[in-house]
């Protein structure tokens, strides 16, 4: 696993509504599950974040 620091990193999470791209922040939680030679799983957990109109996805 590496530190990107405050930047999305190679990726991140977003909601496109048709005109704008709604990102989130960067995660808030992390888990590895598995950091082995072959592969690594993780899961990242997000704060709540507005889509646009006040609509806040989960």
């Amino acid at each position: 696993m590496y530190d990107v620091g405050t930047n999305r990193g190679a990726g991140g999470t977003g909601i496109w509504d048709g005109t704008r791209l709604h990102v989130s922040k960067n995660w808030r939680t992390w888990n590895v599950m598995a950091n082995g030679p072959l592969r690594a799983v993780f899961e990242l957990g997000y704060e709540p974040w507005d889509a646009g109109n006040g609509v806040m996805v989960t």
